[in-house]
């Protein structure tokens, strides 16, 4: 559903809250991805100003713009009503996004379909590696087998013994 979260785009809080919680990790490398459709137009926090609070964190933004440059029709209700507003030359702030991977050290990518979409996810990928080390390995081995033969071999032997006593009339 359009809209179940209200009309507009808000990047500024997202990308606030975003590095708060980044900013508690003990990761050595901090990266958010930022994938957006719109131009940031609610919220309390500017982006530029987030991405400030981000870059102070140590925190890398990569951001994505998807969707098409041409017209873009933003739908909005009144009164049930379903109204569209165009943004002539596409909902996209591809300056705003580039500043804020720019001041950030990250960089801006244009996804115009899905399959753009894979191979930005794809690059962004090749450039953030980080050796994760593993410490042990668990195997799991599931007995619920068991106790399913059991409860089902209960089952059959219950009916049984009811059906046994029913027709026997006792």
């Amino acid at each position: 559903n359009v809209g179940f979260l209200g009309n507009g785009t808000n990047i500024g809080d997202a990308i606030g809250l975003a590095a708060k919680r980044l900013a508690e990790s003990e990761a050595k490398e901090k990266v958010l991805i930022l994938l957006t459709d719109g131009v940031s137009n609610v919220g309390n926090l500017n982006p530029l100003q987030a991405a400030e609070f981000a870059k102070e964190g140590g925190i890398k933004i990569y951001s994505i713009g998807i969707g098409t440059d041409n017209t873009a029709k933003l739908p909005y209700k009144v009164g049930g009503k379903t109204f569209y507003q165009e943004i002539p030359g596409g909902s996209i702030d591809v300056e705003t996004l580039k500043s804020i991977s720019k001041s950030t050290n990250g960089s801006f990518y244009y996804a115009k379909s899905s399959l753009a979409l894979g191979k930005v996810f794809e690059e962004i990928n090749k450039l953030e590696k980080t050796e994760v080390k593993v410490f042990g390995e668990r195997k799991f081995r599931y007995r619920y087998k068991y106790f399913l033969i059991f409860g089902i071999f209960l089952v059959f032997g219950v009916e049984l013994f009811l059906s046994k006593k029913r027709l026997f009339g006792v």
